[in-house]
């Protein structure tokens, strides 16, 4: 959407027009405007371009299929490649439905190679092996499904000095998915995103964490665990265990919780169904006394005390 200056302002109320009241229901996505005028110049270019059929247009900030999507997104990642192989820190994380395109998988599987971490959130197909010895150990993938669907398309490349310094981070949001049919076949657009404030992720733990990724730890009071954790997330991402940050001037607190399983008053009843049906119980692994083994409804009333 672009919105013009004009001598007539139509009222607030009228930009419910723009958006469609039963997907906002039911998707998630970024709803971001922007006054930076060269975002501004490259937007009023683009929807000139498409008014005359034009799908070649020049673009100082928009990153734009099929003209410089796909080609600024391997620069992207050959940049991390080139940081990774000097020994600097290197980093990729990318957020999208689904990721097919070939060119673009072999990139990020040489950017794992080299010793660039990558973090993958794809909701839907991908065609990657990941976490194989050798191949893809420095590739991660996970998929987000709940009760929205998942619609945003984000993408950062770097790590910053610091966890309030994030200059070195390039994001872009945007409105492809890393698939040949909208990186070369479709009109598509990605938006870069300046602002520090705006390029910061918080993540707060819990038990679906641990399913492919940690064991609690019990000897050590889930601290093994959380280190994983904490230097697993990396750039913008904020791991927060116990621990706070502030971000303009806003202070965001994070912990893990466990239950007594007495919210509704019988907690024997509910950690029976618990046991039998949670995946919890089936799939977090607990580490005592140098073995591991699957936890059960007894360990996490004995963390929640």
């Amino acid at each position: 959407m672009l919105i013009l200056q004009r001598f007539y302002i139509e009222p607030i109320e009228s930009l419910h027009k723009y958006f469609n009241a039963k997907t906002a229901k039911l998707y998630t996505d970024l709803a971001l405007i922007t006054a930076d005028d060269a975002i501004g110049r490259d937007g009023s270019m683009f929807f000139r371009n498409m008014g005359i059929g034009n799908l070649w247009g020049e673009y100082q900030t928009l990153l734009v299929a099929p003209v410089n999507f796909k080609k600024s997104l391997l620069e992207y990642i050959n940049g991390e490649i080139t940081k990774a192989r000097k020994g600097e820190p290197a980093y990729i994380l990318a957020k999208m439905n689904s990721f097919t395109d070939r060119q673009l998988i072999d990139a990020i599987y040489e950017a794992g190679q080299a010793g660039v971490k990558v973090d993958l959130i794809i909701r839907g197909i991908t065609c990657f092996v990941p976490e194989r010895p050798g191949l893809t150990d420095n590739i991660h993938i996970r998929s987000i499904v709940g009760r929205f669907l998942e619609h945003p398309r984000i993408f950062c490349f770097g790590q910053p000095a610091d966890s309030h310094d994030m200059d070195g981070i390039k994001m872009y949001i945007a409105s492809a998915d890393w698939m040949t049919r909208n990186t070369e076949n479709r009109v598509e657009v990605a938006a870069p995103v300046y602002q520090n404030n705006l390029k910061q992720e918080i993540v707060v733990g819990g038990n679906h964490l641990g399913y492919t990724h940690f064991t609690y730890d019990k000897e050590e009071s889930l601290n093994l665990s959380i280190k994983y954790l904490q230097n697993k997330f990396l750039g913008p991402v904020h791991f927060l265990e116990n621990q706070s940050i502030v971000i303009d001037n806003i202070c965001f607190i994070g912990c893990i919780l466990f239950t007594d399983f007495n919210l509704y008053g019988t907690p024997d009843s509910c950690r029976f169904i618990a046991q039998k049906y949670l995946n919890d119980f089936r799939n977090v692994k607990l580490y005592e006394k140098g073995k591991l083994r699957t936890i059960s409804t007894e360990d996490q009333l004995a963390l929640h005390k």
